[in-house]
């Protein structure tokens, strides 16, 4: 709208008065008083006036098309920050910081094969293989014992259905 509410109600929700907020209103306001104080798209009375530093801010600054605009995330400089990082990595690192994706997707794939002919104790083993994954919050070798953990439950759950293919 360009009239500073919808930056309002982003930034400062206590301060952008919506009808619903008439529950919250002193109980020795009038319905009169509550329906001026309270309508949907205004500021409250302390942002509303002239002295407050929303006003004064708003009141400094003119239009500035978006293109003008900084911006607030620089995609690029980010992807180049990534780029940097990923081509300073020794493989070692690269391979530790690929482990997780590559657990993820492989209990994704048995999943999806146990899923024709479920077996209950494959699903507890991938349910376990999971919680030792998401146990590890960071990508660091104090992590391997727990990817260590997770590849030996996911050999495991290959191996059961393996041996129920082969009795059928």
């Amino acid at each position: 709208r360009g009239d500073g509410w919808d930056d309002a109600e982003w930034s400062l929700p206590d301060d952008d008065e919506n009808v619903e907020d008439r529950d919250k209103s002193p109980p020795d306001m009038n319905a009169a008083q509550q329906t001026k104080r309270y309508v949907k798209g205004h500021l409250s009375i302390r942002m509303q006036q002239s002295d407050s530093v929303w006003t004064e801010a708003w009141r400094g600054t003119g239009p500035l098309p978006a293109y003008k605009q900084k911006r607030l995330f620089d995609d690029t400089r980010e992807a180049e920050k990534v780029l940097h990082h990923l081509g300073a990595l020794e493989v070692s690192g690269l391979a530790l910081a690929l482990l997780p994706v590559l657990l993820q997707l492989a209990i994704r794939h048995l999943r999806h094969k146990n899923r024709d002919k479920p077996l209950t104790c494959v699903e507890g083993l991938l349910h376990d293989a999971v919680v030792h994954l998401s146990s590890a919050r960071s990508v660091s070798l104090e992590t391997v014992p727990r990817y260590e953990e997770c590849v030996s439950l996911l050999s495991q759950a290959e191996n059961l259905m393996a041996a129920a293919n082969s009795l059928q």
